[in-house]
């Protein structure tokens, strides 16, 4: 067996390409993502990227799509001879190294205007303050969940989920519409694990039993001998390596992948001892990375001898 990117869909592992944690190394191209959005989708985006997929609009499913795919694009390919600059006025890539005098002087705003004296304290007046406080409060604050007009969330979730298991596909789609809607499609039902069904996983995604790496929902699980993720259990992937031990099997990851980081490809050698586990220094997450290349060639080579 022969692996590459290491993926095992735990629930940490799809928070972290679509929950924000590769986002904060990529932050043009995650801002993008979550800009196709509603600013109350934003939270939980897979499923906002799902309503859409699932949409019988093909511009409202193609335009999401696009906007999937660019994500994981900006994640899973890098570039080590262009950099990406911001000039003051728009963003553009760029030869790396620049060569000298290829970059203007930064154009600073224009100096702010003298501004006049503030005014002296007045004296300070009895119950001022609280009037003033509740003469300007924002209405929209005192909202009830319940008020009309505002759609309950787990009902608004629960519906796209029901939405999906119904779907039976559309020929129509295009193949990169296609991969979208199936992606989208695998991450929000947990990649129909044993373990991880899709109610299961809708209440994850609603009320954060697990939640992200770093957050407060996933400190409350205990850490396995300082494991950077909380441990799995019995019924996810690594839980259940130990029935792969006797297959001769050889695993080649990206050390700077970042669509599938590698501390899921070190918690399944830690399960699966036997992995030949290939750290590949300087190396992202693509097959057609040439450092991945060659070290797929190498261990499909190793493993053809065993035949």
């Amino acid at each position: 067996m022969l692996l590459r990117g290491v993926c095992t869909m735990r629930p940490q592992e799809i928070d972290w390409m679509y929950g924000g944690g590769a986002g904060a190394l990529k932050p043009l191209a995650w801002y993008r993502f979550l800009e196709h959005l509603h600013a109350n989708e934003r939270s939980q985006p897979v499923l906002g990227y799902y309503r859409r997929l699932l949409s019988e609009d093909p511009a409202v499913r193609d335009a999401a799509a696009r906007s999937w795919m660019d994500w994981g694009m900006s994640v899973g390919f890098g570039s080590r001879t262009h950099s990406l600059d911001w000039d003051g006025s728009q963003w553009s890539y760029r030869d790396f190294p620049a060569p000298p005098g290829a970059r203007g002087p930064p154009q600073p705003a224009p100096a702010p205007a003298a501004r006049p004296p503030a005014p002296p304290p007045q004296p300070w007046a009895p119950n001022a303050d609280a009037d003033a406080g509740h003469q300007g409060r924002d209405r929209s604050t005192l909202a009830e969940p319940g008020d009309r007009g505002q759609e309950d969330p787990a009902a608004a979730s629960a519906a796209i989920l029901r939405r999906g298991l119904a779907y039976r596909g559309d020929p129509s789609l295009s193949a990169s519409t296609a991969q979208a809607l199936l992606e989208c499609h695998y991450c929000v039902h947990g990649a129909f694990l044993r373990g991880r069904d899709a109610a299961a996983q809708l209440y994850d995604e609603l009320y954060g039993d697990i939640g992200s790496p770093g957050s407060a929902a996933s400190g409350d699980a205990a850490l396995r001998d300082g494991a950077v993720w909380p441990a799995h259990d019995a019924s996810s992937l690594i839980g259940r390596a130990g029935e792969l031990r006797h297959i001769p099997a050889i695993a080649v990851h990206g050390q700077m992948d970042l669509v599938c980081p590698p501390v899921t490809a070190y918690d399944l050698h830690r399960a699966w001892p036997e992995l030949q586990l290939r750290l590949v220094p300087n190396a992202g997450h693509s097959m057609y990375d040439p450092a991945i290349t060659h070290e797929l060639v190498e261990a499909t080579g190793a493993l053809h001898a065993l035949c």
